[in-house]
This record gives C-alpha cells, sequence and structure tokens, in this order.
C-alpha cells in the first residue's frame, strides 16, 4: 500500500530545530495537526504533523493483510516426536521417498525430514534432533506445532531448507503454526550456513494463538528472505539477533499481530529484532532488547510502526521512519545508562506516560503506543522512585512516582 508520510517536527516556537542541553528525543506520529502548536514549556518537547511529504521511504504490501499460501491439496500428517518417532501412529520411515522420513547428519543429530506440500502437525520431545523441511520449490508447507520441545546443540532445531517462496512481502510459503493453548519449546544451536535455532532459506510467517520459547546460542529466528508475524506469543532470547531477515535490501520483517519477545541481549553483539531491509510494526506488542553496540529494533532501509504497543532498548538508535502512522518516542540518553536504572515519562500535564527499568546496559529507546497523542509534550526522566508493577522486560504503563528524577532534557531556541 503507499503509506501517507507523515513527519513529525520538533519545533520551539515554529522554529523546526531542537538543540537539547543534554539529550536528543525525537517524536514521529499520527494524528494530523494543521496549525504549529508551538513549545508549551522549555523543559519539554512538543511535537506537530506535516502531512504528506514527498519522500520514498515506504514498501509494498504492507497493510496488515497477509496472503500466505494454504496446503489443503497436500500431505495432512501428525508427527510425535518421543523416543521413537511416529507418523500418524506409525514408526517414521526411513526411505528418502516418503513425505516424512527419519535420517542422521553427518555430526550424528537425527533429522525428521519433511519433503511433500502439506500440514503436519508436531508434538512430543525430543533431543539432539532437527525438524528439517526440504520441499520442491513448489510444496507449500504448514507446520503446526502443538505442545512440542526440541532440542538441538550442533545445528538448528528447525531448518526450512527449501520449500515454495512468493518473495513477496507480507506473503509466505511457509507457515510455523502455535496451536491455542500450547507452549512450544526450541533449543538450537547454528551450522556453517544457518546462523539461527530457528532457521530457513525461504521465508516464514508465523500465527496461531499457542506460545513459542526459543533459545539459541547464536541466532534465535533466521529468514533469508522476509518474515511476517500475525499471531502468537514468541519469546526468544539469544546471544547474537533474536530475530533476522539477512537479505540485503530486499528482506522485509512485517509484524502484524501476537506478541514478540526479542531479547538479543544474552550474549556481547546482538540485535533484538535486526531487518536488513525494512520493519514494519502494524499491530501487535513488540519488544527488542539489545546487547553490545546494537538495537532494539534495526533496519537498513527503514523502521515504520503504524499500530500495536513497541518497546527497545539499545546503545545505538536506528531511528523510525517519519512514514511511521503511529507517534513514536525515540530517545538518546546523554550517557550510557547502567543494568537496573529507572526511567520514567511524563506529559506535559504530569501524567505518567510509560516507565521502564533497564535490564542491562543501554543509551537509547523507543516506545510507542496508540495512546500517545501526537503534539503532546513528553519529560523523560532517569532515577527517582516508582510505583508500580513492572512486566518481565522492564516495562509499566500504570504507575506514580513517588520521589522525582532527573530531567534528561530541556530545549533551546536556534
Amino acid at each position: 500500500m503507499d503509506i501517507t508520510k507523515k513527519i513529525i517536527a520538533l519545533t520551539i516556537s515554529g522554529i523546526l530545530v531542537l538543540l537539547a542541553a543534554t539529550a536528543a528525543i525525537f517524536l514521529y506520529g499520527g494524528g494530523d495537526l494543521t496549525g504549529d502548536q508551538g513549545a508549551t514549556d522549555d523543559d519539554g518537547i512538543n511535537a506537530i504533523d506535516t502531512a504528506n511529504d514527498d519522500s520514498t521511504d515506504s514498501t509494498d504490501d504492507t497493510d496488515g493483510t497477509a496472503a500466505a499460501h494454504s496446503s489443503e491439496d497436500g500431505v495432512n500428517a501428525t508427527i510425535e516426536l518421543g523416543t521413537e518417532v511416529m507418523v500418524n501412529g506409525s514408526t517414521i520411515s526411513t526411505d528418502p521417498s516418503s513425505a516424512v522420513y527419519l535420517s542422521t547428519s553427518s555430526l550424528g543429530y537425527s533429522m525428521v525430514n519433511i519433503a511433500m506440500a502439506g500440514t503436519y502437525t508436531i508434538s512430543g520431545t525430543a533431543e539432539d534432533l532437527q525438524v528439517r523441511i526440504v520441499a520442491g520449490t513448489g510444496d507449500e508447507i504448514v507446520l503446526v506445532l502443538n505442545g512440542t520441545s526440541i532440542s538441538c546443540d550442533s545445528a538448528p532445531a528447525i531448518l526450512v531448507q527449501s520449500a515454495f517462496d512468493p518473495l513477496e512481502a507480507n506473503n509466505s510459503g511457509v507457515i510455523i503454526r502455535l496451536a491455542e493453548g500450547t507452549t512450544n519449546v526450541i533449543d538450537g544451536s547454528h551450522s556453517d550456513d544457518n546462523d539461527a535455532a530457528l532457521s530457513s532459506n525461504v521465508s516464514l510467517l508465523f500465527d496461531g494463538d499457542g506460545a513459542l520459547e526459543i533459545t539459541a546460542d547464536m541466532e534465535g529466528i533466521e529468514t533469508f528472505v522476509h518474515l511476517t508475524i500475525n499471531g502468537g506469543t514468541l519469546t526468544i532470547t539469544s546471544d547474537e539477533d533474536a530475530i533476522n531477515a539477512n537479505e540485503d535490501g530486499v528482506s522485509i520483517i512485517t509484524i502484524n499481530g501476537g506478541t514478540v519477545y526479542a531479547d538479543g541481549s544474552g550474549g556481547t553483539d546482538g540485535d533484538g529484532i535486526d531487518s536488513n531491509g525494512y520493519l514494519i510494526i502494524n499491530g501487535g506488542v513488540v519488544y527488542g532488547l539489545a546487547s553490545g553496540e546494537n538495537s532494539g529494533i534495526d533496519s537498513d532501509l527503514g523502521t515504520i510502526i503504524n499500530g500495536g504497543t513497541v518497546f527497545a532498548t539499545g546503545i545505538m538508535n536506528d531511528g523510525v521512519s517519519a512514514s511511521s502512522e503511529q507517534t513514536v518516542i525515540s530517545f538518546s540518553f546523554p550517557s550510557t545508562l547502567s543494568e537496573d536504572t529507572s526511567v520514567y515519562v511524563l506529559d506535559s500535564s504530569g501524567d505518567p506516560v510509560v516507565a521502564f527499568r533497564t535490564l542491562n546496559r543501554c543509551s537509547t529507546f523507543v516506545y510507542s503506543s496508540p495512546e500517545l497523542v501526537s503534539g503532546t509534550v513528553f519529560k523523560v526522566y532517569v532515577g527517582g522512585s516508582i510505583s508500580g508493577t513492572f512486566d518481565d522486560y522492564g516495562l509499566c504503563t500504570s504507575f506514580t512516582v513517588t520521589g522525582s528524577g532527573t530531567l534528561q532534557t530541556s530545549s533551546t531556541r536556534m
């Protein structure tokens, strides 16, 4: 779709330049404002819209309507992992001409190979095993995770080696569906050709109402083309990038719904979410945590936030595109904050907006929510005392300030 360009300009008395004495804060967002609202407080930042600019920071197929192919006419199989792998109630075949067959890698781990178009439902527990899709380039696959735990300590636990790929953003020939009410666990490693615990050479699409927990010694989820997330709760903890789409200038990560916890802070060098093309967030709840000199959300061609709740921390501030349709707070601190530092944001009326506690070193954060109003003055404080309930990733959206922190911004007319 054509994304309407909306640039929120930082303004003080109509001058579109801001010098922060101690830090820089940038806001982009939706909501058409026709007049210059001006700064209302010398210690705050005000944001206004300049609609319909002619910049080209957009991409096709970003309207949140995924068009993944189905596999209703293919094989329908249930795979039960355990001491013995069962397929449709019988012992798995070792015949490579079968739709599902068992083999052994050169490193000694077992491989459950899926070779034909269809829907494959996997449950049960297996160690030292890889589920590998080796279908034809015209074969569409639905992989239903129905309460399974798979670990592989020398390669990806799930590897999509080959299958159909439409090569279109927001579209995929391989769907990973998380069965409702289930929790699925992937503990994987990497190989010479694939860096992630769940790795795909083709585009991937996640949907469903279940949960997926991934632990990785390098990257968590990797695709070589596009990635779409429509549903489910994905929790990824990795030593490098938690989520990565790595085709330079091509890949598009689209998040339309679900909940994504992308924690790349397990090691010393990882982004939360990293796209070598675009990152487009249309809905859902998205967390991105980074380690090293990295960003919670990172993209080479632009990060566009049109909806949902987004929270990310890191050292590098990769920025958010001005074409975003939802208001975004993107903030850089004057110095790096240590772990377990309290930060909170108030609006011009002194009402709470958001608070968080740093889980690791960071010097930037990004926050976006449908509740943020463009044109509002936001003030950022470090330290002080906060009363409220913080979630597992340090975020709190309902709180009271019981002891004032240090205001991080002041503004000067230029």
